[in-house]
C-alpha cells in the first residue's frame, strides 16, 4: 500500500463580514479609519503598498454607507429614506465622487456616467504622499486632491447624521 503525504489543502475562501445585525456604525468606522489612513498618508506617518486602492477604499465604504444606514433596523423609516435624496440633492458631491470613484474601479470603464479614478503622486524627498482622483466628465478631464475629496466626504455625512439626529 502508498502512502500519499497531503503537503497543501484547499481551503475555500470565505469572506469575513459583520453581522447582519451589525448597525450601520460599523461601516462608518471603516469610512473614519479610511480617513485617517489617508491623513497620515499625507503627513509621512503611514505607509501603504498601494495608495490609490487605499482611496478606493475609502471611496467604497463611504459610498456604500447609505446602504447601511437605509438597511439598519434600528434607523428611523424616515432617516432611512432620506438618505437618496440626500445623495441626490446635490449636498453630497464628494460622497458622488466616491459612488464615480468605486463604480469606475469595478468596471474599469464606463460607457455612461461620470468615470473617476485614484492616482497615486509621490512628493519628492519625502515619505508623504498625495492621491488624486481624475474625474472625466463629458470629455473633460479634472484633477482632484484625494484628501479634499475624504475629507469632505465625511463632512457632508455628519451634515447629514446632525440634520437627521444620527449619533456615530
Amino acid at each position: 500500500m502508498m502512502a500519499i503525504a497531503v503537503t497543501h489543502a484547499y481551503v475555500p475562501r470565505r469572506a469575513v463580514t459583520p453581522s447582519p445585525a451589525a448597525s450601520w456604525t460599523v461601516k462608518w468606522a471603516g469610512v473614519v479609519r479610511g480617513l485617517h489612513l489617508i491623513d497620515a498618508g499625507y503627513s509621512g506617518t503611514a505607509t501603504s503598498p498601494d495608495w490609490a486602492a487605499a482611496m478606493v477604499q475609502f471611496c467604497e465604504d463611504c459610498y456604500h454607507l447609505q446602504d447601511w444606514i437605509k438597511s439598519d433596523p434600528a434607523v428611523s423609516p424616515s432617516v432611512q429614506a432620506a438618505v437618496r435624496p440626500f445623495l441626490d440633492s446635490g449636498a453630497a458631491p464628494c460622497i458622488n465622487m466616491a459612488a464615480d470613484v468605486i463604480n469606475t474601479s469595478k468596471h474599469r470603464t464606463r460607457n455612461r456616467g461620470a468615470q473617476a479614478r485614484a492616482t497615486l503622486v509621490e512628493l519628492a524627498d519625502s515619505d508623504a504622499v498625495t492621491i488624486t482622483v481624475e474625474s472625466v466628465y463629458d470629455g473633460v478631464t479634472t484633477l482632484w486632491d484625494g484628501q479634499a475629496i475624504a475629507r469632505r466626504s465625511v463632512a457632508e455625512w455628519l451634515t447629514f447624521f446632525a440634520a437627521q439626529g444620527l449619533r456615530p
